[in-house]
């Protein structure tokens, strides 16, 4: 197997090499040693696999051990899971982590940024816990049996891997509670009305700036009510007897005439007046900067309540410059503003009437975790120690000890060679910086399960009203690319996933010119410095011996580009942050200015990382003859001491 390797390998380096050099193979001829040898001494020398061999499996090892995934999606069910299932889902997961492996070995930064945010939003996900918990005990006057330490960083770095599932009843339309992508047919020709509504609903809105711990404006619950009726009439096949208003209750009993008649709840009736009016009211609702309502649930009501969308002119306070949502009726076309409820045809006096309560699940993150602590959704941290959380961890501390010793291993024969006058690799180089990130991650990532398979259910003391999901919608994760969310109550809501980082309140530093302390965003500082890291370690290359004076000159201008441009793409969005901030100036002025800059240097970050993987594996054709010697340990350790 090392043979047909190491021919690859050659071959590789023969057709990258320069066409007018000769490629030329050595092989040492060394004589057995006699019979009845007890110790034998090492030839002094290594050959080229000898030098790729320990760097790829330092590699390899820093890669996969560094990988905390999710908790996978499961559904409960009363069935055990047969063989060929858990198999299946074994072979997925693993595929999983291969895929962000090798996004791993593509972007360290982009591992380093993740875990720098996760152990600051758990640290401060902890704190809050504490301050929630001790608030709770100190009103009840310690009759609660709550404890702080009912809530640790290990719960929070549990909660944002999807590990804690709430367990709810809710009396709305039975939608789809699994993930999927917003819809992305705006631009169809033809659209179902429960479409544009959803396209007009909180899939179009992004995070708020400086929002704090609600990090999406509230969804507007009139809106989220019209499209609950839309959902109705998509889910529920239009002859749907469950909702309508006056006839039947929360627990499914008939109280009454129905406010539309049989003839009136057909597909083709609601459309006609849903889809013209229902839009009319979307993009008005959602076109006008509406201040967001607060949604607190109360542990002093255990029915569902009849939500009542009473006309109130819909004259709001404007949210502030970095509050407010998008300009959703931008996605709604040639839609005209109107503020009748009443005159809606299937909303009936603003009013969605009661559905048959159903059971489900959905995964919290650490947020709203605490969201729905505070609202009265669960009454306390899950019922789970420390303890009981790193014992579901299937990460193995042998690999990571492994991959640790295998990079000190390295650090000190590179030491050694330097000592000893003895040339090092760029491959040796570039494992190192690999390995600089690694590091950095486990110790961030340290309390963080690894390899969980099931999630903890947390079951819900009430059941769960509109307001409770506005809520805990808005208290999503924060996220801009690759969005899934689902539907409930008309609300969306976006759970959390491997690519998401958490919500952490930043890392104040004071400026002198301030008032205020700078909140400086965890992801861009981590991003932008474990990218300047990354670079920073192949400066440890900058007077090695290359094939050609052209070829160092690129790569010393290379080293400079990995440190220099991580930190400039982060100045760049923190100058469009205090310009928005403090100097008032509109989102779209800054992006117009700053974005494309901001572009400009991703190309150039691409070039030079491109060039310095092609060229530590060409330059292994090129090595000076000192590189193929031994560290002569004897000699190292004689000096060391």
């Amino acid at each position: 197997m090392n043979h047909v390797l190491l021919s690859l390998l050659v071959s590789f380096l023969v057709i990258i090499g320069r066409s007018n050099a000769e490629f030329i193979r050595f092989e040492p001829n060394c004589t057995s040693p006699p019979p009845n040898v007890n110790y034998v001494d090492s030839v002094g020398i290594r050959g080229t696999f000898d030098i790729i061999w320990p760097c790829l499996s330092v590699l390899l090892l820093c890669i996969w051990s560094i990988q905390h995934l999710s908790v996978p999606r499961h559904e409960e069910s009363d069935r055990h899971p047969t063989l060929h299932q858990l198999t299946v889902e074994k072979i997925k997961h693993t595929l999983k982590k291969i895929k962000w492996a090798g996004l791993t070995l593509l972007m360290p930064e982009y591992l380093f940024a993740k875990g720098m945010a996760e152990m600051l939003a758990a640290i401060h996900s902890q704190k809050r816990f504490h301050e929630e918990i001790v608030g709770a005990i100190e009103a009840s006057h310690g009759h609660r049996r709550l404890d702080p330490e009912d809530w640790t960083t290990t719960h929070a770095f549990f909660a944002d891997m999807q590990g804690f599932a709430l367990r709810f009843e809710v009396a709305a339309v039975q939608t789809s509670l699994v993930p999927r992508s917003p819809p992305k047919h705006r631009k169809a020709a033809k659209l179902e009305y429960w479409e544009e509504l959803e396209d007009a609903g909180r899939s179009q809105q992004t995070p708020k700036v400086d929002g704090g711990e609600v990090t999406y404006p509230e969804q507007n619950a009139e809106l989220a009510e019209l499209i609950e009726l839309a959902h109705c009439q998509k889910y529920c096949q239009g002859s749907c007897k469950k909702e309508r208003n006056g006839e039947w209750n929360e627990n499914g009993e008939h109280t009454g005439k129905t406010t539309l008649n049989d003839d009136e709840w057909t597909p083709q009736a609601l459309d006609g007046q849903i889809s013209s009016q229902g839009l009319q009211i979307a993009g008005a609702v959602l076109s006008e900067e509406i201040q967001p309502q607060p949604s607190h649930g109360t542990t002093d009501r255990e029915d569902f309540p009849d939500y009542d969308s009473e006309e109130k002119g819909f004259k709001r306070d404007k949210l502030g410059p970095h509050d407010k949502p998008g300009r959703i009726d931008d996605h709604v076309p040639k839609l005209e503003r109107s503020f009748d409820m009443g005159q809606t045809g299937g909303i009936q006096n603003g009013k969605l009437g009661y559905h048959k309560p159903w059971r489900g699940s959905m995964v919290l993150c650490a947020s709203q975790m605490l969201y729905a602590f505070q609202a009265g959704i669960i009454s306390g941290p899950p019922s789970i120690t420390r303890e009981e959380l790193n014992d579901r961890s299937k990460g193995d501390p042998i690999v990571k000890i492994a991959a640790l010793t295998q990079i000190l291993w390295l650090v000190i024969q590179i030491i050694a060679r330097s000592f000893q006058g003895l040339a090092t690799t760029l491959i040796e180089v570039t494992v190192l910086a690999f390995a600089a990130c690694a590091i950095f991650t486990y110790l961030f990532l340290m309390g963080k399960p690894q390899d969980v398979n099931m999630p903890v259910y947390v079951d819900a003391q009430r059941r769960l009203t509109r307001e409770d999901v506005i809520g805990l919608a808005a208290h999503s994760p924060p996220s801009s690319l690759f969005v899934r969310e689902y539907w409930l109550h008309g609300v969306s809501v976006r759970p959390m996933r491997n690519h998401i980082f958490p919500y952490s309140p930043g890392i104040e530093i004071e400026l002198p010119w301030l008032k205020k302390p700078w909140s400086v965003n965890t992801v861009v500082f981590g991003i932008g410095f474990g990218g300047a890291l990354f670079g920073a370690v192949h400066f440890a290359a900058w007077n090695f011996v290359f094939p050609t004076p052209f070829e160092k000159l690129l790569w010393r201008i290379s080293c400079i580009a990995l440190v220099t441009l991580p930190i400039a793409g982060s100045m760049i969005h923190y100058i469009g942050r205090y310009l928005a901030v403090y100097w008032k100036v509109p989102d779209k002025k800054v992006n117009k200015i700053l974005k494309p800059l901001g572009y400009s240097l991703a190309p150039i970050y691409f070039l030079a990382r491109t060039y310095l993987t092609v060229e530590v594996f060409r330059s292994l054709a090129y090595l000076p003859l000192s590189a193929f010697k031994e560290v002569d340990w004897a000699l190292a350790i004689a000096h060391i001491g």
